[in-house]
């Protein structure tokens, strides 16, 4: 009976889906390569020795061996067992077996709690540096794509197929990289992800079409080929072709505002007007631009204000004031390298002694998708400056409305708290209208 079931319990074998069981096939496979003989038959014998060798090492992510982690101690290898004290009094045994079992009861689960977090930083880690060389494919309402035909892993007789369909039209996007598809004027019942899409490129071009490249990455340097530009507190992209313009004292033109409507990751050209509409409303002479984290000098130091910096792919709100430093990030706790060396750029009057500077970590709502954490540090910053750093952020902003509230504020060049989710009609009232609290994740030094 189970081996009936079995079949119809199971998913389609998918390498994604197993990426520690595949990592670790791979680890034995390349032991495995060094030992067995010339014909490769005699691997099975090497199994055993392999795995143990593998338990009692120190893994690199948890820090301790698989079997340390397991057993509560490190293994007892044959060269521990020529030192160890075998006097045979039977009394001293038991208690030293007593004590054992005690310093297990008690070490055990904090060792399991250790690696955990020690598993949690080596992720971040490697997420770090993985989104360095890769960033999420994303796409506009309007975009044509190719869909991957997943039928041909699936079904016999197909592996002869093409390997992607369409074209299809990008009808609606979901959030979380899916997106609902159209073709001929026809919705697609089932939705695609957009680890199975990529762009279509029509007949005879010989690349992707330049808007479509502009709308899904943020301004970059210029190339070697280009000549050198200066970085200045005014926003350097000033001086490049306006085309048509959008709000031409905040530097937007219609490609921008495209770029908000169609959900796509906000460049660094809508991140400055968000910071220059914040400088407006606190009465700072100037903002100053995100691309000064990519010059040699830096930002200039303030004594106070707000404003939304690069990390990398990524963009997080700033506050400094009387003294404290306070960071919203919508996409976890982390305060990434870059961001922590534009805080002690921007707020180098709160350096101590050592040159370390004490950071807040502000609780906030995390974004649901991969490409709003402009709109969410702009919320966070809007909020900062409508009300007090002090405020709590960690609410339910409106997100299918967000956009839209970030494009009337920069058409009226003023800025206003994001809308929130109402609570539901049987929720009790609160017995105070001031804002709660600031809520803090933790303080650290960096």
């Amino acid at each position: 009976m189970i081996r009936l079931l079995l079949p119809l319990l199971t998913v389609f074998v998918c390498v994604i889906t197993n990426r520690l069981t595949e990592r670790f096939n791979q680890t034995l496979t390349t032991q495995l390569m060094k030992v067995v003989n010339e014909d490769g038959n005699n691997w099975d014998d090497h199994i055993d020795p392999i795995l143990f060798g593998y338990r009692v090492n120190t893994q690199a992510s948890t820090q301790v061996s698989p079997f340390q982690l397991l057993y509560g101690e490190k293994a007892r290898l044959p060269i521990d067992l020529a030192d160890s004290d075998c006097d045979g009094d039977e009394a001293k045994s038991a208690e030293r077996r007593q004590q054992r079992v005690q310093h297990l009861a008690e070490s055990l689960v904090d060792l399991r709690k250790d690696a955990a977090e020690n598993i949690k930083a080596a992720q971040a880690k490697q997420k770090e540096r993985f989104d360095l060389k890769r960033k999420a494919p994303t796409y506009a309402v309007g975009d044509k794509v190719l869909r991957y035909n997943r039928r041909r892993d699936t079904r016999m007789g197909d592996k002869l197929q093409q390997r992607f369909t369409g074209p299809f039209v990008i009808a609606e996007i979901l959030g979380r990289g899916v997106y609902r598809l159209e073709k001929d004027g026809k919705s697609v019942k089932q939705c695609a992800n957009a680890a199975n899409l990529k762009a279509w490129i029509e007949p005879g071009s010989p690349s992707p079409s330049s808007s479509s490249k502009r709308c899904r990455r943020a301004s970059a340097p210029n190339s070697p080929a280009s000549p050198p530009i200066t970085l200045s507190d005014s926003s350097p992209s000033a001086a490049s072709s306006p085309h048509v313009w959008w709000i031409k004292d905040l530097n937007l033109t219609v490609e921008d505002r495209d770029v908000i409507n169609n959900g796509l990751w906000l460049n660094d050209k809508i991140i400055d007007a968000v910071n220059k509409l914040t400088a407006a409303h606190l009465d700072i002479d100037s903002s100053q631009t995100t691309l000064l984290a990519q010059g040699a000098g830096g930002f200039r130091s303030v004594d106070s204000g707000m404003q939304v910096v690069y990390a990398k792919h990524h963009w997080v709100a700033v506050a400094y004031e009387e003294g404290e430093v306070f960071v919203a990030n919508s996409l976890g706790d982390n305060i990434a390298p870059v961001v922590a060396q534009q805080l002690k750029q921007l707020y180098r009057n709160a350096l101590d002694e050592d040159g370390n500077l004490t950071v807040h970590k502000v609780r906030c709502m995390q974004q649901p998708n991969t490409s709003d954490c402009g709109v969410f540090a702009a919320a966070f910053v809007f909020e900062w400056a409508a009300r007090s750093v002090k405020t709590n952020i960690d609410v339910r902003f409106d997100v299918p409305h967000m956009r839209a509230h970030l494009r009337e504020c920069l058409q009226r060049q003023e800025i206003a708290p994001f809308p929130r989710v109402r609570p539901p009609r049987n929720a009790k009232a609160t017995t105070t209208a001031a804002p709660a609290a600031v809520r803090k994740l933790g303080s650290c030094k960096i």
